[in-house]
């Protein structure tokens, strides 16, 4: 219930802001001066819609305010901490800039005093209320996972450019089957029956797997107004699984994985490895001659697919753009210059720097994308996810970042390998 003087103080803020009619309204629901402040600035809109619903109980009427106005200040909370720590927010919530001054110990008590103006003691014991019974550790997850967001985007994906995208209900392992093109269409004669088409199959296995990592948002954090846990932190683990995925992906090509026919991914049996060499007309020429000469599941029908992508490392970034950049070239005729075929956007580039790491020669082409390497997230959730529990070896709070995903390359035909120079 609340006292004498702050009864009287709403009574006084209500006849400042023109709406005395409303002070016994808020003093009958037990609503906090602090409330009924900001519910005035909106022109008094929550008690107006308490004041409307009869039928509600002084308590829920209560409980409605203070909700709608936790809310309010958890955005706002959020929005600042993060604000503070360098995270770009596009669209602060209301009042977050003003909340950018306050520490993170002054916001952890106000998320107590909002839900209990009276709860007094020292700041442990309240520090535990705002851990245990308040709105605090959901502001601290908000303002991390904004964090967290931020650093897996900032981080170079340069798969998404060439890779495809699927998703996976659960853990079992998954099939993805590939069909033949199927048979030729026959002439039917007039009368004459229609007959069945033949169709061959083969089929690709992955499983999903989870990569994660625990930090903790600590009392110490807390009093000492210490960022770095809950924007540093999750930012960095943020671009960690941005690498982590990164990682998978250049992996399938240097690691030549055994495809579901029992052979490798890049082998002389799937006609996809061309003769090494530089980049030049003649590497490039064969390389797109191997991918169009495919054939179907069935090896009944050439698919004839087009190379979209040129992937390559870091080191041979310089030449590769000289040769794609340039219109006309010397051939071995060093006195004769002609037209370059493949200059231009006729081919994508993406260079990595992961296939450095294996090799600072080799090249490869692929075809469009969903075609060659996929990969696949639990349920279509592309970023990590970000959870919480109460802190057991820690005073504060335990934040697990994780991220559940898989990458197969899905099919054999629409990428070549070329060992390089």
């Amino acid at each position: 219930m609340l006292g004498n003087l702050e009864q009287e103080e709403i009574r006084a803020v209500c006849e400042f802001n023109g709406h005395p009619e409303f002070a016994q309204a808020y003093i009958d629901l037990d609503v906090p001066v602090g409330v009924v402040r900001k519910d005035l600035a909106l022109g008094g809109k929550l008690i107006r819609a308490a004041l409307g619903e009869k039928r509600q109980s002084r308590t829920s009427h209560r409980v409605e305010l203070l909700a709608d106005e936790r809310d309010k200040f958890r955005a706002a909370a959020a929005d600042a901490i993060a604000m503070r720590g360098g995270v770009r927010v596009d669209n602060p919530a209301p009042g977050a800039r003003d909340l950018m001054s306050r520490s993170l110990r002054e916001l952890a008590l106000e998320a107590v005093w909002l839900i209990n103006p009276s709860a007094r003691g020292g700041f442990d014991a309240l520090f535990e209320r705002a851990m245990t019974t308040s709105d605090f550790p959901l502001i601290l997850q908000d303002s991390a996972r904004k964090a967290l967001f931020e650093g897996y985007d900032s981080e170079a994906q340069t798969w998404r450019v060439w890779c495809g995208i699927g998703q996976a209900k659960d853990f079992k392992e998954h099939k993805i089957i590939q069909a033949s093109v199927g048979d030729d269409l026959d002439e039917v004669g007039e009368h004459q029956p229609y007959n069945y088409g033949e169709a061959d199959e083969s089929q690709e296995t992955f499983l999903l797997a989870t990569y994660g990592k625990i930090f903790a948002i600590t009392r110490y954090a807390v009093i000492n107004d210490d960022l770095s846990a809950l924007t540093n932190i999750p930012k960095a683990y943020g671009e960690a699984a941005a690498r982590k995925i990164g990682d998978l992906v250049y992996e399938v090509l240097t690691s030549n994985p055994t495809m579901g026919d029992g052979i490798a991914l890049f082998h002389s049996s799937h006609g996809n490895i061309g003769t090494g060499g530089a980049v030049s007309e003649t590497t490039i020429a064969e390389a797109i001659k191997l991918m169009r000469l495919q054939k179907d599941v069935g090896e009944k029908k050439r698919l004839n697919i087009r190379p979209q992508f040129f992937i390559a490392p870091a080191a041979l970034e310089g030449s590769s753009e000289i040769f794609f950049t340039s219109n006309q070239f010397a051939g071995s005729d060093t006195g004769a210059t002609r037209n370059n075929p493949y200059a231009g956007t006729r081919f994508t580039r993406v260079y990595d720097a992961r296939l450095d790491d294996d090799s600072i020669t080799a090249w490869y082409m692929a075809g469009p994308k969903g075609r060659t390497v996929t990969v696949f997230f639990l349920a279509g959730m592309e970023k990590p996810e970000l959870q919480q529990q109460p802190g057991w070896t820690v005073d504060g709070i335990e934040c697990k970042v994780r991220l559940d995903a898989a990458v197969k390359a899905v099919d054999w035909r629409a990428l070549v390998k070329n060992a390089g120079a």
